[in-house]
């Protein structure tokens, strides 16, 4: 959803329809092919364009040019309110549906969907979003590569030594180089450092 979301953001709106359809096509057929019931996939797919939909379309309606840097306040209250809105939305119509027709756990189903759509689409847009305006700019500004590098390996590092082990409440460790990859790289080292705690988390 994120990443669909941060590229209709940069497409005419002739475009989405297009896009729309073959991220349903695309979510339907691997549900499918994952073995999931129809009814179910078909809901799932139906509840994931809804969400993508509310999501860039109120971007698009408040803030219509994401890359002019004075509707960035704007531009960032849109996408929190919006995501909040639209995966509470998403939330209760899949979590609904498969509470009816499988009988599971409601609340469960329903907290574990909007967390996890939530945080993804916080990480992933962004991302989505930073890469399509910095490119290359997203490793670092040109002659800082290797500064770069070694600061997101830093952060790696202290990562691998937060989640290989479960004893020590370390987790505040990680902050710290990615203050320092914030401080010394801008927002491409923002989104870089978060999506790199996100993958080592999970």
């Amino acid at each position: 959803n994120g990443i669909i979301v941060g590229l209709l953001l940069f497409q005419p709106a002739s475009r989405w329809p297009a896009m729309l359809a073959a991220g349903f096509v695309g979510e339907l057929t691997a549900r499918l092919l994952h073995g999931d019931a129809l009814p179910l996939s078909v809901n799932n797919a139906i509840a994931n364009v809804l969400e993508i939909v509310l999501i860039a379309g109120a971007i698009r309606r408040r803030v219509p040019d994401i890359t002019d840097p004075a509707r960035l306040f704007a531009l960032a209250a849109t996408a929190t309110g919006s995501t909040l809105v639209a995966c509470a939305v998403s939330a209760l119509v899949a979590c609904g549906f498969a509470t009816l027709a499988t009988g599971r756990a409601f609340a469960d189903n329903l907290l574990i969907w909007y967390t996890a759509h939530v945080i993804g689409m916080v990480i992933v847009a962004t991302m989505v979003v930073v890469a399509r305006r910095e490119r290359a700019g997203l490793l670092g500004r040109p002659g800082k590569h290797l500064d770069f590098a070694l600061c997101a390996f830093a952060l790696l590092g202290i990562c691998a030594v937060v989640f290989l082990q479960a004893r020590l409440p370390i987790l505040f460790l990680v902050l710290a180089p990615l203050l320092l990859l914030t401080f010394r790289h801008g927002f491409a080292g923002v989104v870089s450092g978060v999506t790199v705690i996100a993958i080592a988390a999970s």
